[in-house]
């Protein structure tokens, strides 16, 4: 009986006489526990968020602005050690939430159009190796949000064009922003892979 009594404990806030392992430990009391269980503290801790929603987003926006490069830098660090967990995690969110990340993902591609072809034009371009590493990728960028920027300015849809082509019959340019130009959907689909060098 003595030693159960050492391995129960009477929470202060619910009164309930509960396991050690129901409370948090604490240096600062004289059991080496906190007085108040896990289940009440969480109940509290729920509480005062539902109360201080905005306060809270207003705090964490804050923080998050005056520590963006420490921000960065701890989750990469995170996921570097965490790699198979994230990914374990990832996978069974998307299986349990097919619906939800499908309309997900169709909204940011749509309120990202640029970025999107940014990317796709990456990636082609690396899988044909004509990406330098010296490559400004932001430079890159902004000439698709430019080609955007127009077809909604316009209601005609542009392109973004490699001015030497990535696979000419002749000569084979870079995916660098110097060898990108925003043209008509019409003047880039006739253009094809021809490259015409000034006379």
């Amino acid at each position: 009986m003595l030693g159960l009594t050492f391995n129960i404990k009477r929470c202060k806030e619910c009164s309930t006489l509960k396991p050690v392992e129901a409370f948090h430990k604490s240096k600062n009391n004289k059991d080496g526990l906190r007085g108040s269980c896990k289940g009440c503290i969480n109940s509290k801790s729920n509480a005062w968020y539902d109360t201080n929603k905005e306060r809270t987003a207003v705090t964490s926006r804050a923080w998050y602005a005056a520590n963006k490069e420490r921000k960065a830098a701890t989750m990469k660090e995170w996921e570097e050690a965490n790699r198979e967990r994230r990914a374990t995690a990832k996978k069974k969110w998307n299986d349990a939430n097919k619906e939800r990340k499908a309309i997900l993902d169709k909204k940011w591609r749509k309120a990202n159009r640029a970025t999107m072809a940014a990317h796709d034009a990456k990636r082609r371009a690396a899988k044909l190796q004509r990406t330098p590493p010296w490559v400004c990728h932001e430079s890159i960028k902004q000439v698709y949000i430019e080609a955007q920027k127009l077809k909604e300015e316009t209601g005609q849809d542009y392109h973004v064009d490699h001015i030497i082509p990535l696979q000419g019959k002749t000569v084979s340019g870079l995916h660098i922003a110097e060898n990108l130009q925003v043209i008509t959907a019409t003047e880039n689909l006739s253009k094809g892979n021809r490259y015409y060098e000034d006379s």
